[in-house]
């Protein structure tokens, strides 16, 4: 890797150490550097009165106003990698014009722009943000962002976001756009300095004390090679069906988390036959204690474990308020580095705790996105990231919930995350209808129906598995 260039450092406004979360994306950077992980783009319709020059003056006060967005990092010669936020920095603005072609043709262009972009790596030591704008028509544009994790999480993007459409709408009015005055990222870093490790790692030491090890799920596919590759599944919940879990959190006093959380737990259960079981859960990482937190743009997300321990016989309302309750005790603790949560997990031997995570993707956006008086309207049009973990399921809710599955292709197909989203949807369904006011027990939820259960039989037998063993699964009570 070249060595960047020199920064002038009277354009130097500020020089921070790395957080944690940073530091392992780092590593894994100079590591891997042709990996996609950590690489971050979107694509959004945008409708309205476009104007791009008038666009690219929005970013310009979006980047003023929030200086990761005008942050480089910088390590070569250094004892400590560093983040040197510039006072000003041009963010890469690139802009295609493909309205001379047909509908089918504009959408291929982009996305052969798109899956170009991905090949062209970001070099977070000079542009880790970059910004690329298609024409399609006079009156509908798609803006690809991208960046390197190491800078924003998705909470920010919504902020983001927000403050581009209020700069365009200022602009559009012939109006200054107001640059907000906003804590900045220092505040979170020295927060994370201050925090006790004794007490994190006394806490997670108890929390995680008599976990032997994770099962790993047996692979759908024959693993042709040891390639790692990755796929997604998306599956969309009705509106009623999301009216109904809407109902049933408030009258039980759940989050939406707690409820996801649960389900997914009773899947592994299902799935593995396990009764310890442990996965991770990707939090927001906002201590509520800085100041205006919520307003601020940067990387704050952590990932870290949830254990539940399944007693089938138990009704699932209990296990549900287990996990509200657990959830409340873990929260002063959601921002330990997940390398030391495993450091003191006891599990010398293993380089993960877990091989699924839950993402609950529920960011605040501001209604001004979607308004249908703004001079500008933003959808999302389709997004791209890589994830290192066999499986995680995102469960992306705004306007509709969907149900985002990222996993190995050397493990999984498309038919098996297929039925596995249609089983989750039926835990989740079974666990709603406890709010008709009948208590059901977690062995009593069945995900696989008798035609399932008669080719799973089929499979086993096909692959001259122990006749005995196949007479002794119970399958009503493992699925």
């Amino acid at each position: 890797m070249s060595n960047p260039e020199k920064l002038d450092r009277n354009n130097v406004e500020d020089i921070l150490a790395l957080t944690p979360m940073q530091k392992g994306m780092l590593l894994h950077y100079l590591k891997e550097p042709e990996s996609e992980q950590y690489f971050e783009q979107a694509c959004y319709n945008l409708t309205g009165r476009i104007h791009p020059e008038k666009i690219k003056n929005a970013w310009e006060y979006v980047v003023k106003t929030n200086e990761i967005l005008r942050t480089v990092l910088r390590w070569q010669g250094l004892a400590e990698p560093v983040q040197v936020v510039l006072k000003n920095h041009q963010v890469p603005f690139f802009e295609h014009d493909f309205s001379g072609c047909n509908c089918e043709e504009r959408l291929d262009m982009v996305d052969r722009l798109m899956k170009n972009d991905r090949n062209v790596r970001i070099d977070i030591s000079r542009q880790p943000f970059r910004i690329i704008l298609c024409k399609l028509s006079k009156n509908e544009y798609q803006m690809i962002l991208s960046n390197h994790h190491i800078i924003l999480d998705g909470w920010s993007n919504g902020i983001i976001l927000k403050e581009f459409v209020a700069a365009y709408e200022s602009l559009y009015t012939g109006n200054e756009p107001y640059i907000s005055a906003k804590n900045k990222y220092r505040e979170y870093v020295k927060w994370l300095q201050k925090q006790d490790r004794d007490i994190q790692k006394e806490f997670w030491s108890n929390y995680l004390k008599g976990f032997s090890d994770w099962k790993p799920f047996k692979a759908a596919v024959e693993k042709q090679s040891k390639a790692y590759g990755i796929s997604r599944y998306e599956q969309e919940l009705s509106r009623e069906f999301m009216e109904c879990i809407t109902v049933f959190i408030r009258e039980k006093g759940l989050t939406l988390a707690t409820l996801f959380y649960c389900a997914w737990g009773i899947l592994l259960h299902k799935y593995k036959g396990i009764h310890d079981v442990l996965f991770g859960t990707t939090v927001s990482g906002r201590p509520v204690d800085i100041k205006g937190i919520q307003d601020m743009v940067g990387i704050f997300i952590n990932t870290v474990p949830l254990r539940m321990g399944i007693d089938p016989s138990e009704e699932v309302c209990i296990l549900l308020n287990k996990i509200n309750l657990e959830l409340a005790r873990r929260e002063d603790f959601e921002n330990t580095p997940l390398i030391d949560v495993l450091s003191y997990s006891g599990l010398r031997n293993k380089d993960n705790l877990f091989d699924t995570v839950v993402v609950i993707q529920n960011y605040p956006m501001d209604e001004r996105l979607f308004r249908s008086d703004s001079p500008i309207n933003i959808s999302l049009h389709k997004r791209f990231y890589v994830t290192r973990i066999e499986l995680a399921l995102g469960v992306r809710v705004f306007d509709s919930v969907i149900l985002d599955f990222t996993y190995n292709t050397c493990l999984f197909n498309e038919e098996s995350i297929r039925k596995m989203s249609e089983h989750f949807v039926k835990i989740l369904e079974a666990i709603i209808g406890d709010a008709r006011g009948t208590s059901i027990l977690i062995k009593d939820i069945q995900v696989v129906d008798q035609e399932e259960k008669q080719q799973m039989l089929l499979r086993i037998k096909q692959n001259n598995e122990d006749l005995k063993l196949i007479e002794e699964v119970d399958f009503d009570e493992i699925f």
